[in-house]
């Protein structure tokens, strides 16, 4: 839509430069946070599977399998 004229790359928006922002810089009470949420999450999904259809139902046996299967990975 013009004539200008690129000369170079232009600056990224994000390069190597650019400081980690304050929402992103790793804190040890952060990652317990986030870490026990996810637990806690999971407990629940569980707890909802094996109240309808009991502890020994097909669906609360294969969320309590992928479950250990994905804290051990």
């Amino acid at each position: 839509h013009g004539s200008a004229k690129r000369t170079g790359a232009s600056p990224a928006l994000i390069d190597d430069d650019t400081p980690t922002p304050a929402h992103a810089r790793f804190s040890w009470p952060r990652l317990a946070l986030v870490a026990l949420g996810g637990v806690a999450l999971m407990g629940l999904a569980w707890l909802a599977l094996a109240a309808w259809g009991g502890t020994h139902g097909t669906l609360a046996q294969m969320g309590w399998f992928f479950s250990k299967a994905a804290l051990l990975t």
